[in-house]
Parts: structure tokens; C-alpha cells; sequence
């Protein structure tokens, strides 16, 4: 070993060389795993589902209103039936399953054609959609009151 150091390259003893060279090695791992930069992300996650709704015993032209915790209000006599046009818009690029709870405290309302079922990805800027139309009958028992029930509108995977 005291040969070695003793040893010269080019006039410089071979211990400094080896020296400077472990000092140079440790130096670049040190600096190669220390971040310069660090650039921080913020995403935001965005609802892929949009609902609207058209009511078409008030006006078929009336056009179509996003759902945004609305009250809908309709007058009808026991009996009758009712219909509200769905349209449910999906702009993932994944297909989702729209999956529609009804909350009728009162039991004098049945629901057909509620919105259940897959709604296709979206293409590009234009949004996977699908209309349902909602019938919803009053039952003939219903006595003359002001009577309230709900859609809830939640998404799942298609796959369950």
C-alpha cells in the first residue's frame, strides 16, 4: 500500500489523485439524488355525469335544463300520468352506469322508464349521451295533497 502511494503520475503523488477521485465519485452521487426542482401538480376531478331534464307536460319545446337540485313542480289529478324526459351526458372517456334511486315517502307514485343503464364514453369533446323518458303514474287512491318524491342520480362502473 506504501507502494502505491508513493507512486507518481505525471509528477503528482497517485494517493492525491485517488483522493480527489473518491471526493469527485461521492460528490456526483450526492448531487446526482438531490432534486433541484420540484414542481408540484394540483388536479382537479371533475364529475363525468351531467342530468338534464325536459318536462314534457309543461312544454315539449321548453328545451332541455341541467338538474341542479331543482325543484320540478307539477299538478295532476289522482290517476294520471306524467312523463319527464332524462338526459344523462358522460364525458369520461370510459363508459359509467347511471344508476337512479326514487324516494316517494308517499307510495302514491309508480316510476317506469327511469334512468338505468350504461352510458357510452365520450368522442373527443362531444359527450356519451342517452334519453330516458320517466312515466310516473299517480296511483287512483291519492287523496288532494301537495306530495314530494325524489331522483337520485349516482354513476358506477359498467363492469359491476
Amino acid at each position: 500500500m506504501k507502494k502505491l502511494f508513493s507512486k507518481k503520475w505525471c509528477k503528482i503523488p497517485v494517493g492525491i489523485i485517488v483522493a480527489v477521485i473518491a471526493v469527485v465519485a461521492i460528490s456526483i452521487g450526492a448531487f446526482a439524488s438531490y432534486n433541484f426542482v420540484n414542481q408540484n401538480v394540483s388536479m382537479e376531478v371533475r364529475e363525468p355525469m351531467t342530468v338534464w331534464y325536459n318536462l314534457s307536460w309543461d312544454s315539449p319545446d321548453a328545451g332541455w335544463v341541467k338538474c341542479e337540485g331543482n325543484t320540478l313542480t307539477d299538478a295532476c289529478t289522482a290517476g294520471d300520468i306524467a312523463t319527464v324526459d332524462f338526459k344523462v351526458q358522460n364525458k369520461a372517456s370510459a363508459p359509467i352506469k347511471v344508476v337512479t334511486d326514487i324516494i316517494d315517502p308517499s307510495g302514491f307514485f309508480s316510476f317506469v322508464g327511469v334512468p338505468n343503464g350504461n352510458i357510452p364514453a365520450a368522442s373527443g369533446a362531444t359527450p356519451g349521451e342517452t334519453t330516458f323518458t320517466a312515466t310516473i303514474s299517480v296511483s287512483p287512491e291519492a287523496t288532494p295533497a301537495d306530495y314530494g318524491f325524489s331522483f337520485g342520480f349516482s354513476r358506477t362502473n359498467p363492469d359491476e
